[in-house]
């Protein structure tokens, strides 16, 4: 699937490049911190209160591994596509790599229109459909209790504790 020229994808990327341009890293090195480690498509059938079954696109997408676990959170919009998941989960890694938080980045999509539909029975959709892309709150508070102590850890060794 192409990207239009003037994405967020695009533009995150021409930045990326700009940026690059003044490391002395290696081109291979530098595109495959560019790309995307792995992109997940769902298709989900989601049943409206009035009886009738639409089909939902969600997507996640895990932009780096080179920490993990990855971190990033869901977008709900009836207009989000791919490329802007894949842009948002660059951004995240960019953003966890400047402020040296030990996560991947990534992202997750549902392409829902998140007014017609309350959070609850988007979330519920998607565990019953067996693609709950979101972590549970176990998992969540786990990954927050590790960002907590990393983050209490940066801090002690910048003060000088």
């Amino acid at each position: 699937m192409p990207v239009s020229p003037n994405s967020l994808l695009d533009n995150v990327n021409r930045y990326f490049d700009a940026a690059a341009a003044f490391t002395a890293h290696s081109p291979g090195l530098l595109n495959q911190i560019k790309l995307a480690n792995s992109v997940y498509r769902f298709k989900f059938p989601v049943r409206k209160s009035d009886g009738t079954i639409d089909v939902v696109r969600a997507w996640r997408v895990e932009h780096s591994h080179h920490k993990m676990p990855t971190k990033g959170g869901i977008r709900y919009s009836p207009d989000v596509d791919e490329h802007e998941v894949m842009a948002l989960a660059a951004l995240m890694t960019y953003k966890c790599a400047i402020v040296d938080v030990p996560f991947g980045g990534a992202k997750g999509a549902v392409q829902v229109d998140p007014k017609k539909h309350t959070h609850h029975c988007i979330r519920q959709w998607l565990e019953q459909s067996g693609y709950a892309i979101a972590a549970d709150a176990a998992a969540v508070a786990k990954r927050y209790e590790q960002m907590k102590g990393s983050y209490a850890l940066i801090q002690e060794a910048r003060l000088g504790k």
